[in-house]
């Protein structure tokens, strides 16, 4: 997320807003991502998942990386039944510390839940078949 983001206009909930003021472009991470305190930045998962009907995820961070303050929340934490794609982590560092993660590191966890019901609509919004991390589009 860009830094200079609280200069310009806040973003209201549900309404357009242009992303470049607020993200930067797209950048691959080879080395290590550095998090200064509060920043945050948006990722998203090594690999592409598809959750079953019937079944769905929920996200947490990894301990270890919790331990520094660091959070890794996936789509409001939970992937729903019939979601295929890279997953999307938001980042932030909670800590007073800067955090650096080296590339390609296990951030998050998904836990995979059975639905009481198979009945549910699977997935088909503006997120399926990600290829990277996502910004909220109204």
């Amino acid at each position: 997320m860009r830094d200079d983001a609280w200069e310009s206009s806040p973003v209201r909930y549900g309404a357009r807003y242009n992303a470049d003021d607020f993200f930067f472009p797209e950048e691959q991470i080879s080395d290590s991502l550095m998090l200064l305190p509060g920043q945050n930045c948006l990722a998203c998962s090594q690999h592409e998942y598809f959750m079953p009907p019937g079944y769905f995820g929920l996200v947490q961070t990894k301990g270890s990386l919790a331990r520094l303050f660091v959070t890794a929340t996936a789509n409001d934490g939970q992937v729903e039944p019939g979601y295929k794609g890279k997953i999307t982590l938001e980042l932030s560092n909670l800590a007073k510390f800067a955090v650096s993660i080296p590339g390609g590191s296990e951030v998050a966890q998904m836990f995979v839940f059975r639905c009481s019901s198979n009945s549910i609509t699977p997935y088909n919004g503006r997120y399926q078949n990600a290829q990277g991390p996502t910004v909220a589009t109204f």
